[in-house]
């Protein structure tokens, strides 16, 4: 059979497969959850790296920090936590830390206008 090109376990490959698929598809959930959980605790020290950077502009800091909060999931989807909103929560909050209202770094009302005109999300940013 192998040297037709055909493997003799394809069917015990596939029964086993069609057993533990149920098992895998949870451990995979879980997997993810744990990887979402990890990026959301260093979301807060990426914008303060971002805000550092002075090798760009605040403008540019700013955008790039926009950006992520940008990307982030809006929805539940498949998960019961609802890690876009977490999210968002804590890059706005870093945000209030890293460019103060008020401050000389901080988002200006034209800038906050473009950056909402051309985001992908349906949320409104307002730091």
């Amino acid at each position: 059979m192998r040297k037709a090109g055909q493997d003799p376990y394809t069917a015990v490959k596939r029964k086993m497969a069609d057993e533990t698929r149920e098992q895998r598809v949870c451990l995979a959930k879980q997997a993810h959850d744990k990887w979402q959980r990890e990026a959301l605790r260093g979301l807060p020290t990426k914008v303060k790296q971002i805000a550092g950077r002075f090798d760009l502009s605040p403008i540019e800091r700013r955008r790039l920090v926009f950006e992520i909060w940008d990307e982030c999931s809006e929805g539940p989807g498949d998960s019961p936590a609802d890690y876009g909103s977490e999210a968002r929560a804590l890059i706005l909050s870093a945000i209030r830390e890293a460019f103060p209202e008020g401050g000389s770094f901080a988002y200006q009302p034209g800038e906050l206008l473009a950056l909402n005109q051309r985001r992908s999300s349906s949320a409104t940013f307002a730091p």
